[in-house]
């Protein structure tokens, strides 16, 4: 894996977990409608996200690892609950890619891509050539009422890649 700067984290790891990956440098801090494009790399936050986004960088803090599900060609998908500081989102793994991850753990994806699953719900996930990096454990802010992915999106018109969400059940997108 690609060596990438890691988050500074409070919280030192306990016997049982992995130890925290030396800190070196700061992600950048970003509020929600702040995004950065750094040279290749573009940043987002969660609450920023839409259907059908490419190539962008993404962190986060993995909340729970939730069900794997087994295709007919025999690849596994392994959804989680993740969150930052603006929203959070599911994020689907195919394969080896989920293998390595717990809940807890901070994680930073640059080849990051968004998708709509059932219903035209946005789902998290990274490209075949994304680089996953744990870069701390434990100690995040993140936020746990807006829910992302209990959006319905529509794209309004037809065939303009401009995406807006209507609200499914009691989910109001602000």
């Amino acid at each position: 894996m690609q060596n990438i700067p890691s988050i500074n984290t409070s919280v030192s790891p306990s016997a049982n977990r992995r130890p925290s990956p030396p800190s070196n440098a700061q992600t950048p801090n970003m509020s929600s409608q702040q995004n950065i494009d750094n040279g290749q790399q573009k940043y987002y936050k969660i609450a920023d996200l839409k259907p059908m986004m490419n190539d962008f960088t993404i962190t986060f803090i993995v909340l729970e690892r939730q069900n794997t599900i087994k295709t007919k060609d025999n690849h596994h998908i392994t959804n989680f609950l993740v969150a930052d500081e603006t929203a959070f989102i599911t994020l689907s793994l195919w394969n080896h890619k989920a293998d390595y991850i717990n809940g807890g753990d901070i994680i930073k994806i640059v080849g990051a891509q968004t998708q709509l699953w059932q219903k035209n719900c946005i789902n998290l996930t990274s490209a075949r050539n994304a680089t996953i990096t744990r870069v701390g454990e434990f100690s995040m802010i993140f936020n746990e009422t807006k829910n992302m992915s209990a959006f319905e999106w529509e794209e309004n018109p037809p065939g303009s890649k401009k995406w807006y969400p209507k609200a499914v059940g009691a989910a109001t997108y602000k």
